[in-house]
C-alpha cells in the first residue's frame, strides 16, 4: 500500500471511530515527567550520602615523613632560555593534561652542609675510585698509565670557604680546584682528566680540535658515537644555554615508563659544555635506591599548583612573578641540588619575559608538587620566591 492508498483508506474509516480514538489519546497522561523527578530525588539523596559519608580531604599517611625545602633557588640546573633554545627544549616526557597521582621522593645521602659548603655524609673513596677509572677508560684514557691524585684543601682554602658561605656569596677570593667536597680523587692521562668528588659527581674534561667546526648536533653525534660508553643508553639529548663562549647539550635515557622518564630528564642527565675544541662532561649520579627511598608522595594538580605560583610560593632567581599570562608552558621535573636534604618533584612553569637587549626569554619558576599536607611550610618569602 502506498501514501495515497492509505490517506483514502483512512478518510473511509467511520467518524465514530476516529473520534473515540481521539478521546483515548488525550486520556493517557505522560509518564516520564514524574518518572524523572523520582530519579532526580534518587540522585540528590544518593549524592547526600555519599558526601556525608566522605571525608573533605584524604587522610596524611603517617608513614611518610614531613618534608623540608631549601629555599635558597642556586643550583637549579635549568637557567632561562633564549626564544630559540625554548622551542627546542624538552621538557621531559610529562605534559599537561596527564594524569599522575604520586612520585617517589629520595634522600640526598650526600647533601651539602651549608653552614660551611662541605659535604655532611663523606664518600666511599673505593667505590668513587672504581667509577672514575670506568669512566676514564670509557673516554680513551689509559687508566694503568695515568696519574691519581688526591686534592684535599688546606687550611687557607678551607677558611676562605667557611668565610665565603659566612657573607652569603660563593665569591671565595682563593683558587682551588676541590669542588665536590673536601676531598677529590683526580685522574689525569694525556688531554683527558676525570675528577669525581663526595657528592657522585663525576667530571670528564677533554680537547678535541673537530668539536669546534661542528654543529650542536653534529657534535652530539659525534659524542655519542666517540665516547658512547661514557654516555651509556643516554641517546636523546636538548640543547640549552647557549652563548657567545659555547653552548651545553643535555643527554638522558628515554624510558617508557613515566616515573622513570622524569627521573632520567631531570637527574640521571649528563651535561656536556662545548667551547671551541674543549669539551666538559658532568655526570651526576645520586643513589635513588630502594635504601633511598622516602617513599611515593600524593601530588597536587597542575591547577593547584598554579595557586601556589599566585600566592607566591615559588622558586626562582627572578622576582616578581610576571603574571599567568606570561605563562607558556608547564613541565614536571625534579630538582637535584647538592643543597636538598631530598630530591623531590616540582612544577616548573615557563614564563615569557622581556630580558632588554637579549630580547624575549623565558624564565622557570619552580612550584612544590608535593600535596600541602607532607611540606613543612609553603608560606612565600618576602622577596616572593618560596
Amino acid at each position: 500500500m502506498n501514501p495515497e492508498q492509505l490517506s483514502d483508506a483512512m478518510n473511509e474509516l467511520p467518524q465514530e471511530l476516529l473520534e473515540e480514538t481521539q478521546a483515548a489519546r488525550s486520556r493517557r497522561r505522560p509518564r516520564w515527567k514524574p518518572l524523572a523527578a523520582a530519579a532526580a530525588c534518587l540522585l540528590l539523596a544518593a549524592g547526600a550520602w555519599a558526601l556525608a559519608g566522605r571525608p573533605a580531604e584524604p587522610t596524611p599517611d603517617p608513614d611518610l615523613p614531613v618534608l623540608t625545602i631549601d629555599r635558597d633557588y642556586g643550583g637549579m640546573g635549568d637557567y632561562r632560555l633564549s626564544a630559540e633554545e625554548f622551542a627546542a627544549y624538552d621538557g621531559g616526557p610529562w605534559q599537561e593534561g596527564m594524569e599522575l597521582a604520586a612520585l617517589p621522593v629520595f634522600r640526598n645521602t650526600t647533601c651539602m652542609d651549608v653552614t660551611n659548603g662541605f659535604r655532611t655524609g663523606g664518600g666511599d673513596y673505593a667505590q668513587l675510585r672504581r667509577t672514575m677509572e670506568q669512566l676514564a677508560a670509557a673516554a680513551g684514557a689509559d687508566v694503568a698509565q695515568a696519574a691519581v691524585e688526591v686534592r684535599v684543601p688546606d687550611e687557607t682554602v678551607q677558611a676562605a670557604m667557611e668565610d665565603a658561605w659566612a657573607g652569603e656569596t660563593w665569591q671565595c677570593g682563593v683558587t682551588f680546584a676541590v669542588r665536590g667536597g673536601p676531598t677529590e680523587l683526580a685522574l689525569t692521562w694525556k688531554d683527558v682528566t676525570v675528577t669525581v668528588g663526595e657528592s657522585g659527581e663525576l667530571w670528564v674534561k677533554l680537547f678535541r680540535p673537530e668539536l669546534a667546526a661542528l654543529t650542536p648536533d653534529a657534535a652530539a653525534a659525534w659524542l655519542l658515537e666517540q665516547y658512547g660508553a661514557v654516555f651509556g643508553e643516554q641517546t636523546r639529548y636538548f640543547m640549552a644555554a647557549q652563548d657567545s663562549g659555547g653552548y651545553s647539550l643535555y643527554f638522558y635515557r628515554p624510558e617508557e615508563d613515566l616515573t622513570q622518564g622524569i627521573l632520567q630528564r631531570s637527574i640521571l642527565k649528563t651535561w656536556v659544555r662545548l667551547s671551541g675544541g674543549s669539551c666538559e662532561l658532568r655526570l651526576y649520579r645520586p643513589e635513588l635506591s630502594d635504601a633511598n627511598t622516602v617513599g611515593d608522595y600524593p601530588l597536587v594538580t597542575v591547577d593547584q599548583a598554579r595557586q601556589r605560583l599566585a600566592a607566591g610560593q615559588h622558586l626562582s632567581a627572578w622576582d616578581p612573578f610576571p603574571g599567568e599570562d606570561r605563562v607558556k608552558r608547564v613541565d614536571l621535573q625534579y630538582l637535584a641540588r647538592q643543597t636538598d636534604r631530598y630530591f623531590m618533584p616540582y612544577y616548573v612553569f615557563w614564563a615569557e619575559c622581556d630580558d632588554g637587549e637579549q630580547g624575549v626569554c623565558y624564565r622557570p619558576y619552580y612550584v612544590p608538587a608535593v600535596a600541602d599536607a607532607y611540606l613543612s611550610d609553603q608560606s612565600p618569602s618576602p622577596t616572593g620566591a618560596a
